[in-house]
């Protein structure tokens, strides 16, 4: 359990000053992986960051309607 904490602590120092941060999806997004990619942007927008996600290839319409997408 201690690694756990020390990987958040890590993250925590890494993100600590910085306002703007970007995440990347993977190739040809499937549902999981643009819900990551939304819920970890609407958990940074919550606490004080400015995210962006952004998908190589584009996200398909049947999941675009995800809150947080557009």
């Amino acid at each position: 359990m201690d690694d756990y904490f020390e990987k958040f602590d890590s993250a925590n120092a890494l993100l600590s000053g910085k306002k703007s941060i970007l995440i990347v999806g993977h190739e040809n997004p499937d549902a999981d992986a643009v819900g990551s990619a939304l819920a970890l942007k609407l958990f940074l927008e919550d606490s004080g960051f400015s995210p962006v996600v952004f998908f190589a290839d584009q996200v398909p319409k049947k999941i675009s309607f995800f809150r947080g997408f557009f």
